[in-house]
């Protein structure tokens, strides 16, 4: 699971660098305001001796250096030139100044008024540093953090990486639950639910392979016992129509039983294709294409008999084509048995060229609203014909998607419809009418 690897860490990094910019921020900050507070004191601290000194003596000299300037201006002249323009007119308090010095103090009394300037000393320095050491030991200490993290999520993880490599590289054909109980077990830092994860794929397994050995059992069963009883209803209904006497109606009949079974014997090799597994192959062999479509046209003509339909064909060219035998005759007879349910009268018309077989029909259409919905299961489009029967248009629909071939299908109301079998270009080849 390379992509969820990838998340965990991108989750991490992520983590990482918002922890790493809001410690910076609040470190930064913070020191500010620290150096601020510790030079505002300072500052009120050399003011408040100031004034002591100046109350035992007037005269007492200001400091005056690279770290302190005071300024006093008497309250007799008030002539305060010689104060920096810059903490002049400032009230009286502690304020925050530009220049070399950066904190002024302004007290008066009643002796006069105090100016004193403080530049950045020592301590601030020190609290500058502790600050950038601050910043660098918690981005360390947050990225170490989050790679102990990182590790120890990936470590918890794995297992579940390993269980979905496992599920990635199994074999339907193939089952074997054991994979996923060894990947389990290998697995020091499993957690319960990765066990969990495990047994439910253990179990899918288990239960992946009995539907494998079911549905194995089945398509052999049903293509060997499905095949003997309609083999005897063919053989009968051939002997029973070579018997003497028989009236046109038995006669009908019996053509019906016999045509009904040959179709039964298409259908379940249709189905059996259907129930394999795609990557298992099929036996293909050249299809006699024009003698399928005038099979299904002749049964198509027989089923039109009592109705005002004309059933036409028109062979322009004749698609070489390798496939099962049977299911291009399925198709197209179902394909047929469709327009010869909903045509009551007019013309059924088959067009065969060098890349597909076209069936028309005038019959009733369908809307847009039907057209969408006529590969659903069990949809129909006439409720008012429950007796019509066949497999649908769901399975012939699966059965050109089997061999990369299209069904295409177009209608209008009341015009009539047009359904299309158009052949894979690997798989068909033009050859003279």
């Amino acid at each position: 699971m390379p992509q969820l690897s990838r998340k965990i860490r991108l989750v991490f990094i992520t983590q990482a660098l918002v922890a790493s910019l809001l410690v910076t921020a609040g470190t930064v900050i913070g020191g500010a305001w620290l150096a601020q507070s510790v030079l505002g004191s300072r500052v009120t601290q050399e003011a408040t001796d100031l004034w002591d000194e100046l109350a035992k003596d007037p005269g007492h000299p200001l400091p005056r250096n690279s770290i302190l300037a005071g300024y006093f201006v008497p309250r007799v002249n008030g002539d305060d030139r010689g104060v920096p323009e810059a903490v002049r007119a400032l009230p009286a308090g502690v304020h925050t100044v530009r220049g070399a010095y950066r904190m002024a103090y302004v007290g008066e009394r009643d002796a006069g008024r105090l100016y004193l300037l403080m530049a950045p000393t020592a301590s601030d320095r020190i609290v500058s540093g502790l600050s950038l050491l601050a910043i660098l030991l918690s981005l360390l200490a947050i990225s170490l953090v989050s790679w102990l993290s990182y590790r120890r999520c990936k470590r918890v993880v794995a297992p579940v990486s390993r269980l979905a490599r496992q599920a990635a590289q199994w074999d339907p054909q193939a089952p074997d639950a054991a994979v996923f109980r060894v990947a389990d077990a290998a697995d020091s830092d499993r957690s319960r639910e990765v066990d969990a994860l495990s047994r439910a794929l253990d179990g899918m397994a288990t239960r992946m392979a009995e539907h494998m050995r079911r549905e194995s059992n089945f398509t052999r069963d049903a293509s060997h016992e499905f095949r003997t009883p309609l083999t005897v209803i063919r053989m009968a209904a051939d002997l029973l129509g070579a018997e003497e006497g028989l009236s046109v109606r038995g006669q009908r009949s019996v053509e019906r039983v016999s045509a009904a079974s040959r179709d039964m014997e298409e259908v379940l090799d249709a189905l059996l294709i259907l129930a394999r597994d795609p990557r298992l192959p099929v036996e293909q062999v050249e299809v006699p294409v024009l003698d399928i479509v005038h099979d299904r046209i002749q049964m198509a003509r027989e089923q039109v008999r009592n109705k005002p339909v004309e059933v036409d064909l028109a062979v322009e060219a004749v698609p070489e084509l390798h496939a099962p035998l049977r299911v291009l005759g399925v198709m197209l007879g179902q394909l047929l048995r469709n327009a010869v349910e909903f045509t009551e009268a007019g013309r059924i018309s088959v067009r065969v060229t060098n890349d597909r077989i076209d069936i028309s029909d005038t019959g009733i259409g369908m809307d847009e609203g039907t057209l969408q919905r006529v590969f659903e299961p069990f949809f129909r489009a006439d409720i008012s014909k429950p007796q019509a029967k066949g497999m649908g248009l769901p399975v012939v629909q699966r059965l050109a998607d089997r061999f990369g071939w299209h069904l295409d299908l177009s209608s209008r109301p009341g015009t009539g419809t047009r359904a299309s079998i158009v052949f894979a270009p690997r798989q068909a080849r033009a050859r003279a009418a």
